[in-house]
């Protein structure tokens, strides 16, 4: 999981791919990388993301971290997305919890330092977190 700004001049540079807009940092949104967001068909459902010491919280996805492109304006001339990333605004990392300075890059389904889990409501997801 990786901590990211949705808000207008935030980390992600435009607006969220899934509804054109920007999201301030107290908003529970994520973005997922290219292959779970599967062609937008995740936007706007939610994901639950559970942390070892008990917290958990829904966010809804509304915006790809692209695993393909980047460093040109249009991805704020970040570099392209790691596999298998959630991008998480600032208030899931509150609601979890988890300090910022501890914002590092973790797959969802295992155990990470800060350990936390991500699972999700739409089951396709699931599978292939878990497989």
């Amino acid at each position: 999981m990786m901590l990211n700004s949705f808000a207008r001049g935030g980390d992600g540079g435009g607006p969220s791919e899934c509804d054109g807009k920007y999201h301030p940092d107290h908003e529970m949104v994520v973005a997922l990388s290219t292959g779970w967001f599967d062609r937008s068909s995740r936007c706007l459902k939610s994901i639950r993301i559970a942390a070892a010491n008990g917290r958990s919280v829904l966010a809804k996805v509304v915006d790809e971290c692209d695993s393909a492109h980047g460093c040109d304006e249009e991805h704020d001339f970040q570099p392209p997305c790691p596999n298998n990333v959630v991008d998480a605004s600032p208030a899931v990392w509150k609601a979890l919890g988890i300090p910022r300075r501890s914002a590092s890059i973790a797959s969802p389904g295992r155990t990470f330092d800060p350990p936390f889990e991500v699972t999700s409501i739409d089951r396709s997801i699931d599978d292939r977190i878990n497989n």
